[in-house]
């Protein structure tokens, strides 16, 4: 039997994609970003978008 949380195991790949980028956070089953201005904001959440679409998130 496999011993591994389900939670556990989102958190891993969600780190695994997003952990490394700046201004992003994983919380739970939360995506946050954030930027000094809006537009530092908004490049980070279009990034993000576009790697959970290239994952098929």
């Amino acid at each position: 039997m496999d011993a591994r949380c389900s939670s556990e195991e989102f958190q891993r790949e969600m780190e695994k994609h997003f952990g490394a980028m700046d201004g992003v956070e994983i919380v739970v089953d939360d995506i946050l970003v954030n930027g000094n201005t809006i537009e530092g904001h908004n490049l980070r959440l279009r990034a993000v978008l576009e790697k959970a679409r290239s994952i098929n998130l």
